[in-house]
């Protein structure tokens, strides 16, 4: 009995889980230049040791990576061009039951709609980069971008002034004011006439 209790033991293969988490939490919604931390916990719950266990995230479209925001052993993984479109830690080591935390944080880029940001991050016992095939589900963290938006001030004025009695064939001069007091870019606008009136 013994004997199978230690064969058992030896055979224990380690298991790596992975649990994700972002501030601002998931589901909240973000403006462009706010920054979002995704923290990643690492936890070995097979009671083996484990001396290869790899996290991989792409950035998703619409983030930039914030210099120095890397923490726990995750570097930044370049295209050819030398931008930056993932993070990466491999090699990493646990105790039996051993945890680990890993971090890296994303600045929200300007856009002129809503739009939303969905980070999938995965961890595997692997050291090469992880793929869909990891053995570890990944880890999806969504948050909706608001865009700024314009808001337009109308004023108007005339001349002669409004209230004023007028003869038919008088010409009237309006001077509209449209001003943006919000914070995203305003196009498009049209300002039109009223009914029965006509300009040169």
């Amino acid at each position: 009995f013994n004997h199978i209790e230690l064969v058992s033991l030896l055979d224990v293969k380690p298991v790596l889980s992975v649990v994700a988490a972002s501030d601002p939490e998931a589901g909240t919604n973000v403006v462009p230049g706010d920054e979002i931390t995704y923290v990643v916990r690492l936890s070995e719950t097979a009671g083996a040791p484990v001396d290869n266990g790899c996290v991989f995230a792409y950035l998703p479209d619409g983030v930039e990576l914030v210099e120095d925001g890397l923490a726990g052993g995750l570097e930044p993984v370049t295209d050819e061009a030398g931008n930056v479109v993932a993070v990466r830690a491999s090699g990493i080591s646990l105790d039996p039951f051993g945890r680990t935390t890993l971090a890296f944080k994303v600045r929200v880029l300007d856009t002129d709609k809503d739009t939303e940001i969905s980070e999938t991050i995965t961890a595997g016992l692997s050291n090469s980069v992880p793929t869909t095939t990891l053995p570890i589900a990944a880890n999806v963290i969504q948050h909706t971008v608001i865009a700024p938006k314009a808001e337009i001030v109308l004023t108007k004025s005339s001349t002669p002034d409004s209230g004023e009695t007028v003869m038919p064939g008088s010409t009237i001069t309006y001077t509209l004011t449209m001003k943006n007091i919000g914070e995203g870019n305003a196009s498009g606008l049209a300002v039109g006439l009223p009914d029965g009136q006509m300009g040169n």
